[in-house]
């Protein structure tokens, strides 16, 4: 056929498809001439109908040969789609059928979950692939998976086992696909997507493919009667993040790995686990889930989520209070003391705590130490802030009862083990206390006119970190505090704050001088136990607070919140004691115990 033949037929072909399809769908074409001898001339031809389709000259050529196709009124109508929907009844009609069946929804406005998906890298791959048999073979692996009849094939798989799903798919084409779901099935969602990951995988690994393909997903919650143009500009913004984020993992990836981007906050879902780790940078979308179910754990349990979500995301969102980092950080460190510590219900107080933890998580970097060890710390920079505020927001949006994304029940919560306890004691107290001691009540404080750190000297008044002996010749850090009340605490507060007067409530609540001070230390270190705090200075106190200003309002907060931090360390640690603390007791049990009988 001579060329001129085939233009005509491809003109014929585009105008088909834009008449059918109600210009809806528009075909690139391009026609040239290249002799074909080899299987990598082949190649080459294919490589470069790729680059010629992808310059913007294709499609201008295609205008100007169809303009006046193209630029007539025509009228559509509204059943035309990109597929002939009978023909499939694993998938809704159309998009307001997504409706969940329940009783409090809004037919006419209800909310659904955009998905875009989209296999990574495969421009490159195609690139470096030099064998046209190999080429060939991956592009019918693509399209064998990626079409409308393997979709409803996995779809109708998910649907014998929650026959709830519906999903409405907006398009397919090449490696992407978009399609929509109730919010409530946005997992279902999810995993559509992992699994044709999966079956392009296994078909690859039959071709001996060394590397997992990954996939890239971005999601926008919207609502039904929004115009697709609104949410497809949307949907695909968090699919270019998702597709930006970098995963190193600590081991060799033999999985299928997701990326997703949701409401501007990245995760990954793999159980493959990334080498800096959960708190270094982007959180694994099934511990979110985990998340998500703790929090209609605690709704179950008459827990204020929302009073307490909204409470926190009105405080991390104050101009007032995001002016400084001390501000910002006492704000939110207040926000997160928990509330359940003492309390007898076991799920309702540890539940507490795993959301605290997650929460923490957001505003957490890990750096190396010179022992090359992960060292975990609390940040309040602008990353860390938008970041901790995107997490909240999605934990509002899914605590609501219509959007949880688990059947699951809430209360076959996970076992909290001596592990997790650990973990929770550091997240949650002990990285607060670091932050609060080393910035808050230092490096954060603005003056450094004196040769060595005024803002270190005020603090050693009311903190001390050392470290004693145990009898078994083990070195114990510890914080020593001075003895200061709640009411101490707000009194000083209420007098605008007066260095004088708070100087002389600390006098007033000292009872030992430095005489009795050395006595007891003597005794303490004897019985191997805690030393107690030195007596109080007034005028190193007074001289330095009243030069330096840094005797404010937030500094009493700051103090006050590294107070109430360490108090329920103390009632978290016998709570949960670790192994170690068990066995020191135990040895100090059996060393005061007379074993010999006369």
């Amino acid at each position: 056929m001579r060329e001129e033949e085939i233009r005509i037929k491809l003109g014929e072909l585009f105008q088909w498809y834009y008449v059918n399809f109600g210009g809806k769908l528009l075909m690139k074409y391009e026609c040239f001439q290249k002799d074909i001898t080899s299987e990598n001339d082949r190649l080459e031809a294919v490589k470069e109908s790729k680059s010629r389709i992808r310059h913007k000259e294709c499609m201008n050529k295609i205008i100007e040969e169809h303009k006046e196709l193209l630029f007539q009124f025509r009228k559509t109508e509204k059943s035309l789609y990109f597929y002939d929907n009978s023909e499939y009844h694993a998938f809704v009609k159309n998009i307001n059928k997504l409706c969940p069946d329940t009783e409090d929804v809004n037919a006419n406005h209800f909310r659904i979950a955009v998905i875009k998906a989209d296999l990574d890298g495969m421009g490159n791959i195609f690139k470096n692939i030099s064998d046209y048999r190999i080429y060939d073979s991956v592009s019918k692996i693509l399209s064998e998976t990626i079409n409308l009849d393997a979709l409803e094939k996995e779809v109708e798989r998910l649907q014998e086992k929650n026959p709830d799903f519906k999903i409405y798919p907006l398009y397919l084409a090449g490696d992407d696909i978009m399609f929509a779901v109730p919010v409530s099935h946005l997992q279902n969602g999810v995993d559509l997507c992992k699994t044709l990951l999966n079956n392009i995988n296994d078909k690859l690994e039959k071709l001996e493919w060394a590397d997992k393909l990954s996939i890239s997903l971005g999601i926008d919650i919207s609502f039904n009667r929004e115009p697709i143009r609104y949410y497809f500009e949307r949907v695909q913004n968090e699919l270019d993040t998702a597709k930006k984020m970098k995963l190193t993992f600590e081991s060799e990836v033999n999985e299928s790995v997701a990326k997703l981007c949701l409401g501007g906050y990245t995760f990954y879902d793999s159980v493959c686990k990334i080498a800096d780790g959960d708190d270094a940078g982007y959180l694994s979308w099934p511990n979110f889930i985990k998340t998500v179910h703790t929090l209609n754990l605690l709704i179950v349990k008459k827990f204020p989520a929302h009073y307490f979500l909204y409470g926190l995301l009105n405080k991390i969102t104050d101009p007032s209070i995001c002016s400084t980092s001390v501000k910002y950080s006492n704000a939110v460190l207040y926000h997160m003391i928990p509330q359940y510590l003492g309390s007898a219900d076991k799920q309702l107080r540890e539940g507490e705590l795993l959301l605290l933890e997650a929460l923490l998580r957001q505003v957490t970097v890990i750096t190396k130490n010179a022992s090359d060890k992960a060292v975990y710390s609390l940040h309040f920079d602008k990353k860390h802030r938008r970041k901790l505020e995107a997490y909240v927001r999605l934990l509002l949006l899914f605590c609501d009862e219509r959007f949880k994304l688990t059947d699951e029940h809430p209360l076959s919560c996970s076992e909290y083990d001596g592990k997790i306890s650990k973990r929770i004691r550091k997240a949650v107290f002990d990285r607060a206390l670091q932050y609060l001691y080393k910035q808050n009540l230092d490096k954060e404080l603005k003056w450094r006119k004196e040769p060595f750190s005024a803002a270190e000297t005020i603090r050693s008044s009311f903190i001390s970190f050392t470290s004693y002996m145990t009898s078994d010749d083990k070195r114990i850090p510890v914080f020593l505090k001075r003895k200061i009340t709640p009411s101490m605490f707000f009194r000083m507060k209420k007098t605008g704050p007066d260095v004088e007067m708070c100087a002389s409530m600390i006098e007033m609540s000292e009872n030992r001088n430095w005489e009795e001070y050395k006595e007891l230390l003597e005794k303490k270190q004897s019985e191997h136990k805690v030393p107690p705090m030195a007596p109080f200075d007034r005028n190193i106190f007074c001289k330095f607070a009243s030069i330096t200003g840094l005797w404010t309002d937030d500094y009493i907060d700051s103090l006050m919140l590294f107070y109430r931090y360490h108090d329920m360390l103390l009632a978290y640690k016998k709570l949960y004691p670790s192994n170690k603390s068990k066995e020191r007791k135990a040895n100090g049990k059996n060393k005061s115990r007379n074993y010999h009988r006369g």
